[in-house]
């Protein structure tokens, strides 16, 4: 849809108006009202895709995700550790975990379950991640020697991620 948004919006309506019942749909429909700022419809739009297919974890972490970006970490982790029972093996969960602990400023777990996502999904983004976690629960050279890892490795490291991890080094060494 070319970053158009209201083009999307309205094919994803005339999906869901001949099929009301895709949950697939309404995932997408989420994430259309997210790019759009409006995270009341959004979450309703993933809510509704959760009720209609319950037995896919991505809707709960759909569901997760949103909660978290509205600022609701508790409620964001209540989804995902529903959908961490239904499927333990998808390390986006453990990823959005890791994420909600860090926000409520419970940086051990945040750091506990990063690692769960860094056994289950060794990539750098993912690594540089686990770098944050251990800056922010207390383990600057572990993050440190993480980094230069990471910058040693042949494989790209998302500039993006190395800067949130450099960034919290330095705060946790200041």
């Amino acid at each position: 849809f070319d970053w158009n948004a209201t083009t999307a919006a309205e094919a994803f309506k005339s999906a869901i108006a001949a099929d009301p019942n895709s949950g697939i749909a309404w995932m997408w429909y989420a994430l259309v009202h997210m790019a759009r700022g409006d995270f009341d419809e959004a979450l309703r739009c993933s809510i509704r895709a959760q009720t209609l297919e319950s037995a896919l974890a991505v809707n709960k972490l759909m569901t997760t995700w949103l909660l978290y970006l509205d600022g609701r970490p508790e409620e964001a982790l209540a989804q995902v550790r529903a959908a961490i029972r239904q499927n333990p093996q998808i390390p986006r969960a453990y990823l959005y975990a890791s994420w909600c602990y860090d926000m409520l400023g419970r940086f051990d777990e945040a750091l506990q379950t990063m690692q769960t996502c860094v056994a289950l999904a060794n990539f750098t983004a993912v690594r540089a991640s686990l770098a944050y976690a251990y800056a922010r629960a207390g383990h600057p050279d572990d993050a440190r020697r993480l980094v230069q890892d990471l910058l040693d490795s042949p494989t790209h490291a998302s500039p993006y991620w190395m800067a949130v991890a450099y960034m919290e080094i330095g705060r946790a060494t200041s």
